[in-house]
């Protein structure tokens, strides 16, 4: 496509025009009927003294027809000049004048006029020139209600659009971050998001993965407002490269989460008072089933065996009967102790977590055939609460049912290790398997909670869960729980010299 010129070239050629025409008449031909415009010689009563060939054909004729006709009657179809001609109106102004008219046949163009002068400077004639506009009109105009329509997207977003230097420095932001936030628009642009984050590390954790996978979404961040309140932010953003592949902003949007998250803070509170109120009870039944329910079955397993003393004839049947009633309560009294100490484990209270987690793998391992190797480091010397020893427990519980159910595994590895800051949980089985992203999909349907409570505990104690598993080629889970001592905070040195090397 032929790039046609501006008004300022031509207005250029228009001056080269007015030299040419003080030269002789074939070099005027030859210069006016190349150009693309519409050239057209005029007396200073509108008659056609010359027209280019651009000009003739657009109407059909030949040159030697125009010449002698109003340029009005041509080409606007009229009996009498034009109100707004600029032909007319330069020769009054004796400079150069333009319109964009609207022909009858809908079409749209750009007229200039321009006075010729004589040597001594008198206006003689005048020349107008015009460019047909249709179709540049059309693309102006759907670049306007395109323009128009993206301006209201931007306006009424209801999450805040934003463009920022690789540095942090706020280039855009949407209208709708004065819905967002206490900042005007021209307030957050040129700010730092280092100023804005509550903690400026996460921004550089934020950077490091776009960087490295070119987008992000959902990204969860605490956020300062104006007045320094604090506010969760939901974040996507995508790294925006030139034509080499150098990265030189970042385009993206942010979604305000902070009901959302007040929710799932209350939702969490509540859980955990749950969960504690779950515990509270099931000591108070283990109590009563170890210090009431086992006590007296006790009692009955003793008065069921001196039942038959000092009795001088004993029917082999009753005697029979009555071991076999001794024999089904001592069953029932293990029954009850055991499941006494499965709702509370007495030696978690007594011995400590590790104690009680050797303990519950090597009854698990014996009750279940299940071999099951526990091993830990850097626990030793922690002072953990009640709340985290607890449920760590029940993860390994709950962890070691879920093998038994459905893994079809032989032997199960369980690693309990301290590394600041973290308290990391893992479970490794060899058994069957599974795809985990269909397995996730249908937990629901399937009321399958294993997993769920697992996933849900470690949410209570803000740590995450990770499950690696293929059909075939066993199951790994790894808990990360962040590591807070009871009584004097985190502390790197409580993690001992083994924690690294015999765990691997």
């Amino acid at each position: 496509m032929v790039k046609k010129p501006s008004y300022e070239e031509l207005d250029q050629r228009v001056k080269e025009l007015e030299s040419a025409l003080r030269y002789s008449e074939p070099e005027q031909t030859t210069i006016l009927d190349i150009q693309p415009y519409h050239s057209v010689i005029q007396s200073l009563d509108n008659r056609i003294i010359w027209a280019n060939r651009a000009a003739f054909e657009s109407v059909g004729m030949s040159r030697d027809e125009l010449i002698g006709r109003y340029c009005y009657e041509i080409w606007a179809q009229r009996t009498c000049p034009c109100p707004d001609c600029p032909v007319i109106k330069s020769v009054q102004t004796g400079k150069s004048e333009s319109i964009e008219k609207t022909t009858p046949d809908g079409r749209k163009w750009h007229i200039r006029g321009y006075p010729i002068r004589n040597k001594r400077g008198q206006i003689t004639r005048a020349l107008e020139v015009t460019e047909e506009i249709t179709e540049r009109k059309k693309i102006e105009e759907a670049l306007r209600k395109s323009e128009e329509q993206y301006r209201n997207i931007f306006k009424n977003i209801q999450d805040v659009y934003y463009e920022v230097t690789l540095d942090g420095i706020i280039l855009e932001a949407s209208p709708s971050i004065e819905d967002e936030s206490l900042y005007k628009r021209e307030e957050i642009i040129g700010k730092s998001l280092y100023d804005i984050y509550v903690n400026p590390k996460n921004r550089d954790e934020f950077l490091k993965k776009l960087l490295n996978k070119g987008k992000v979404t959902d990204y969860e961040a605490l956020l300062l407002d104006k007045d320094g309140s604090q506010v969760y932010g939901s974040i996507a953003a995508k790294l925006i490269r030139d034509k080499q592949g150098n990265p030189v902003k970042i385009v993206g949007s942010l979604h305000n989460i902070t009901n959302q998250k007040r929710a799932e803070e209350r939702i969490n509170i509540l859980t955990r008072e749950l969960m504690r109120t779950q515990e509270n009870e099931r000591q108070r039944i283990s109590y009563y089933l170890h210090d009431n329910m086992a006590q007296k079955l006790s009692a009955l397993i003793i008065d069921c065996e001196m039942f038959l003393n000092n009795q001088l004839f004993i029917c082999p049947e009753i005697s029979k009967k009555v071991a076999e009633m001794s024999k089904t309560l001592r069953e029932c009294t293990k029954e009850v102790r055991d499941l006494a100490y499965y709702l509370r484990p007495s030696v978690l209270d007594e011995m400590g977590l590790v104690q009680a987690l050797v303990q519950y793998c090597n009854d698990f391992s014996e009750n279940n055939g299940i071999n099951v190797g526990f091993r830990s480091a850097g626990m030793k010397d922690l002072n953990l609460d009640f709340d985290t020893k607890i449920n760590l427990y029940r993860l390994v519980q709950e962890g070691l049912t879920n093998v038994k159910k459905h893994a079809d595994a032989a032997h199960v590895t369980i690693k309990l290790v301290a590394a600041f800051p973290d308290i990391i949980l893992r479970i490794e089985d060899n058994g069957k398997g599974f795809n985990v992203q269909k397995r996730m999909g249908t937990l629901t349907k399937e009321k399958r909670m294993g997993i769920n409570s697992m996933e849900q505990r470690a949410k209570l104690l803000h740590g995450e869960m990770e499950i690696q598993s293929k059909p075939n080629q066993g199951t790994k889970i790894c808990i990360r729980l962040p590591y807070k001592d009871n009584n004097s905070g985190p502390k790197e040195n409580h993690v001992d010299s083994i924690r690294s090397n015999s765990l691997g």
